[in-house]
């Protein structure tokens, strides 16, 4: 069926964000490389040939100048000496290796293999590394964090939204704890007793005892997503974050100027919560706010964040406009809204912040303190630069990078077309004022988990969730409504027209932008199939009739369907079905975000029986859930 102009609203076209809406939601994903290495589906593209090192983390050896380095694009792990500047070893990973910790004796490590569901074991011998055991964990396993005096780890397992302690010595998982959506960083205090888990997509921290992983306290900031940095401050009494915050205004170019699109904010928490008695909710005692966006200067897509142990220094990592912020230890944070640009006492009437152009993509860092030959202490940020394929080292005084060292031969570290697209990808500098990119609201190339109006469908006020860009590049048309039939022209247009950069983008960037897109896929799913899943099959292509928009390896159709509900604003009858692969990881779901579960949005709002097939009992919902969450 074609597209039609006149206004009736199909409210859910189906289940999970469409990767049909792609890029029209555009603004933006992480530490990602020239080509996502995942298992390709039947008609996926060949993957990108050439790989980059693509640096994610980094852990320092206590007391010496070793540190460790996983490269998610070549999967390894690198033993660097940061004051001699060198590599001295690499080791082999798992596929896409995402977290790095080491234990407390300097000697045990270990890693969290993001797209093989694993961790791997490894013991620093003299300067070298040794791999001892790589065992499951968990989906999509990202940070990691031993627990001080023992052998014992926690890793966060975005996939699951759970967080796991495991055994170096037993090489095993032994308790799970679910969590927030979207699991990202761990922290563990110096005594060993509390676990603090940041959840990206919900934007919440929550506090674990340990050992019996019992929850002490949560705390979510409201309207925030893609909470990607996780720190302690000074002593360790105070939790600090950084996060994206939706204003909820349409994305527009004179809303995004005066910071009424999306802000960029740091977070303090006090790890002494309590929990509310009245309600028997848990809640955080203190919760604090500060913007860092400039009026004209935005700070896109904040990645890292960390404190000097002085408490002098804040330093935090503008992955998007590739810097380094530095800030005094002393702030005004704000107990209610901070409001849209950073405390005019920060710039007034000098500035009091310092801002440090490092080029690449900086994901990640670590701080380290030592003495000068004045006796004087020098504080200094290890930051782990994606996109430049090195390691930097900043004295957080002089604002001066002091040393770079690159995980790669440098002949070999010329970007590509894919890697090209990358960079624009993240690149918030492409964005009106720097506020945001494409990542922003695609993080990992995959949802934000957040409704955006981007003005896309032709209307004002009718914001859509965005989808997925995983396996984009064979869901064509693109679009709620399937509306756009050239991935180009529509890249194009959500770089003009929701970025609405000052500098147009050329012919090369588009096509470099586009190969960059078509690597993006799904990661494995781990699920076994089972009778029910079979059961579940059996209804997807029989009584429930899900097959009728559904179809062949994506599970999805070029065509668009009327499905006969109120008007939504938009000149669009017809709305195209998303694809349901990786749906299990894709909450909320439906085009406005109003379902938090698979089960709700069959039961609410996506019936068959009103959708073209029969009407299913409890049981039988059960089964389909089951097959479903398999794709």
């Amino acid at each position: 069926m074609a597209t039609s102009f006149r206004r009736s609203r199909a409210f859910w076209v189906c289940l999970g964000v469409s990767t049909a809406c792609l890029f029209l939601v555009a603004l933006g994903g992480v530490p990602f490389v020239g080509g996502l290495y995942a298992r390709p589906s039947a008609n996926a593209p060949a993957p990108a040939t050439k790989r980059y090192p693509s640096p994610s983390d980094i852990a320092l050896v206590h007391g010496t100048p070793l540190a460790l380095v996983t490269n998610q694009g070549t999967d390894t792990l690198a033993l660097l000496d940061l004051d001699k500047g060198t590599l001295l070893a690499t080791a082999p990973t798992g596929r896409r290796p995402s977290g790095v910790a080491i234990a407390s004796d300097g000697k045990r490590v270990a890693v969290s293999n993001l797209w093989d569901d694993t961790v791997s074991l490894y013991e620093i011998v003299g300067q070298t590394l040794s791999r001892t055991a790589t065992f499951p964990v968990g989906h999509l396993p990202r940070g990691i964090a031993f627990l001080p005096g023992t052998g014992q780890f926690s890793v966060a397992l975005s996939g699951d939204n759970e967080v796991a302690l495991g055994s170096f010595s037993e090489k095993r998982i032994f308790a799970r704890k679910v969590v927030a959506s979207e699991p990202r960083r761990v922290l563990v205090d110096a005594q060993g007793k509390n676990l603090l888990v940041g959840s990206t997509r919900a934007a919440t921290v929550t506090r674990l005892s340990l050992p019996d992983l019992k929850t002490v306290w949560l705390s979510n900031f409201p309207e925030a997503f893609n909470m990607m940095g996780l720190a302690f401050g000074p002593g360790g009494k105070e939790i600090l974050t950084c996060q994206n915050f939706d204003r909820h205004h349409s994305i527009a170019k004179h809303n995004i100027e005066q910071g009424w699109a999306i802000d960029n904010r740091l977070g303090r928490l006090r790890l002494d919560g309590r929990i509310d008695t009245t309600s028997g909710q848990p809640e955080l005692a203190e919760h604090e706010q500060l913007s860092i966006d400039m009026r004209g200067q935005a700070a896109g897509d904040l990645s890292a964040i960390a404190a000097t142990a002085d408490g002098k220094w804040l330093a935090i990592c503008g992955a998007g406009t590739q810097e380094l912020f530095v800030l005094p230890g002393t702030l005004p944070w704000s107990a209610g809204d901070p409001g849209d640009f950073i405390d005019v006492n920060l710039e007034y009437p000098e500035r009091k912040f310092r801002k440090i152009a490092v080029g690449g993509r900086p994901v990640a860092m670590a701080l380290r303190q030592s003495v000068a030959a004045d006796k004087s202490t020098i504080n200094e940020a290890v930051i782990v630069n994606q996109l430049a394929d090195c390691i930097q080292t900043i004295d957080l005084a002089s604002g001066k990078i002091t040393k770079k060292i690159l995980m790669g031969e440098e002949k070999d570290l010329v970007p590509d077309s894919v890697r090209r697209g990358e960079a624009i990808f993240y690149d918030a500098r492409r964005s009106h004022h720097t506020w945001f990119s494409c990542h922003t609201c695609h993080p990992d190339g995959h949802t934000s988990g957040r409704t955006f109006d981007t003005l896309a469908d032709e209307s004002y006020g009718n914001p859509k969730m965005t989808p997925t860009l995983r396996g984009v590049g064979q869901t064509a048309p693109w679009g709620w409504h399937g509306a756009k039939e050239n991935l180009a022209k529509s890249v194009e247009d959500s770089l003009n027209e929701t970025l609405f950069g000052t500098v147009k983008p050329s012919a090369d960037d588009v096509r470099d932008l586009v190969a960059f897109l078509k690597t993006l896929e799904h990661p494995k799913n781990p699920r076994r199939t089972t009778d029910a899943a079979r059961r579940g099959e059996a209804l997807f292509r029989g009584k429930a009739n899900c097959v009728r928009c559904h179809q062949g390896d994506t599970f999805t159709t070029p065509k668009s369907y009327e499905v006969g509900l109120e008007s939504d604003g938009s000149p669009f009858e017809f709305w195209n079905p998303p694809s349901l692969r990786g749906v299990l990881d894709r909450s909320p779901l439906g085009h406005e975000g109003k379902a938090a579960t698979i089960d709700e949005f069959l039961r609410l709002y996506h019936q068959p029986e009103k959708l073209g097939g029969k009407a299913i009992d409890n049981a039988e919902r059960m089964d389909l859930m089951e097959y479903l969450k398999g794709l």
